[in-house]
């Protein structure tokens, strides 16, 4: 089995000697390095959209809603004052944020259609980048906290003032309501859309336009990224 190899492969119990077998040659010969790691640093185009999806086969009506995406999508921060900064890690590219509508069709046994639009959310992350050469926030494999780096020496609190958010979406967060519902037509209404990551901030964002608005922190909640809830 190629450890490269496309398409899709079955394997069974029939398959494991084999396989064994593979992956200590894997491991000798450090195949690893002739992974396409790079494809993970390839940046997403941004497309605000809305976008009309061609549709293959059908989706039910019943299935009509919003389904919205988010992780990492910009890799690389041309002309800062330093020159090019590249992120070391996949986890870590700045945040992209997908929405795809799915509008059911307006007479019997119609067509759905799907309504694609996208947005990047760290631009003012960016733009602080190119300003300073260097990055300022909480990473996952990047190293970017002076006092982890710069000031390993002399170790201290340190509150970044930059941040992206890549993880999750969380629609109607209990608790942080924005005011009056955005009014999404077919759609269920939406009080408030957040993103967030495996730091205390959540990042909250336009449910329609998917337009960044601004942070909130649970610094002083005992609660993960990973938030059980009834939507």
């Amino acid at each position: 089995m190629a450890l490269n190899a496309s398409g899709t492969i079955l394997r069974t119990v029939d398959h494991e000697k084999e396989d064994t077998e593979q992956i200590l040659k894997n491991t000798e010969n450090q195949s690893w390095k002739v992974w396409p790691n790079g494809a993970g640093f390839e940046g997403l185009e941004e497309h605000r959209g809305p976008l009309r999806l061609h549709v293959k086969g059908t989706i039910p009506s019943w299935a009509a809603g919003t389904l919205y995406r988010t992780g990492p999508g910009q890799n690389v921060v041309e002309n800062t004052v330093k020159g090019t900064h590249n992120v070391s890690h996949w986890f870590d590219g700045f945040a992209h944020t997908h929405k795809f509508d799915i509008v059911p069709s307006e007479v019997d046994d119609g067509s759905t259609t799907v309504l694609y639009s996208s947005r990047r959310q760290s631009e003012a992350h960016v733009a602080n980048i190119k300003e300073t050469g260097w990055r300022s926030s909480i990473s996952f494999g990047q190293k970017a906290d002076p006092c982890v780096g710069l000031f390993a020496k002399f170790m201290s609190n340190f509150t970044p003032q930059q941040h992206t958010n890549n993880v999750v979406l969380l629609p109607n967060v209990p608790g942080l309501r924005d005011g009056a519902p955005t009014n999404l037509g077919h759609h269920v209404d939406r009080t408030n859309l957040y993103i967030s990551t495996d730091t205390s901030t959540l990042q909250s964002i336009d449910p329609a336009t998917l337009e960044p608005l601004g942070f909130t922190s649970q610094i002083l909640l005992a609660s993960t990224q990973y938030i059980a809830y009834s939507a």
